[in-house]
């Protein structure tokens, strides 16, 4: 009889971890989603158009880049407009002013090059890129100091960088980068990079 309330008491109290547990978990999730909403926007309006990379009618290796030039400073949508030696233009967003814009000139074109966005605060994941691009195709790995380098090229020409301390590639490990990237561009990428998408693991043993 006792060992049957001692089961029963523990199966009580192990119901009760599992419940506390998942709605904690439950609430980081949320929490989190709610912290990247304004960021997920903003990105969320580049998209494929004929297989180039738009952004509101800007179109990598389509769009003439003083088009692009002109068309930037016409909105308030953004702050901090810079344009350097017109190669290249940085901007912020009002609404996600963590978020820093580049757009470039192709290298040997006057036509818009890539885009790109630069994380200035550490929000989204990798996860959260593959959810949004679909799977990694390739990972290229380098090292500064004791800390890796990745730069994740996923499906759909998009390219992300991610800087992991400790050499381990996990699902919540921070992007710092995102590229838009015109399919040249890509194809570069695919045919030099080192290795192709591994998946989570220690990338401290490849170069």
């Amino acid at each position: 009889m006792r060992i049957s309330v001692i089961v029963i008491i523990l199966l009580i109290l192990f119901s009760t971890i599992i419940t506390i547990i998942k709605v904690a978990g439950q609430t980081q999730i949320r929490d989190h989603m709610d912290q990247i909403a304004p960021i997920i926007a903003v990105v969320r309006e580049f998209e494929r158009v004929d297989d180039h990379w738009c952004w509101r009618g800007l179109c990598s290796g389509q769009t003439p880049f003083q088009e692009v030039l002109t068309r930037l400073p016409d909105t308030t949508m953004f702050d901090d407009i810079v344009v350097t030696s017109g190669e290249s233009a940085t901007w912020t967003w009002v609404k996600a002013p963590s978020l820093l814009a580049i757009a470039s000139r192709a290298p040997d074109t006057d036509h818009l090059g890539s885009l790109a966005i630069v994380f200035h605060e550490h929000r989204v994941t990798v996860l959260d890129v593959m959810l949004l691009f679909g799977a990694p195709l390739t990972i290229d790995s380098d090292s500064i100091g004791s800390e890796r380098i990745l730069n994740i090229c996923l499906l759909n020409n998009v390219c992300v960088t991610s800087i992991v301390p400790s050499g381990t590639l996990t699902p919540d490990a921070y992007i710092e980068s995102m590229f838009f990237e015109v399919a040249d561009n890509m194809q570069d990428n695919v045919r030099y990079v080192h290795y192709g998408w591994r998946g989570f693991m220690d990338y401290r043993t490849h170069k």
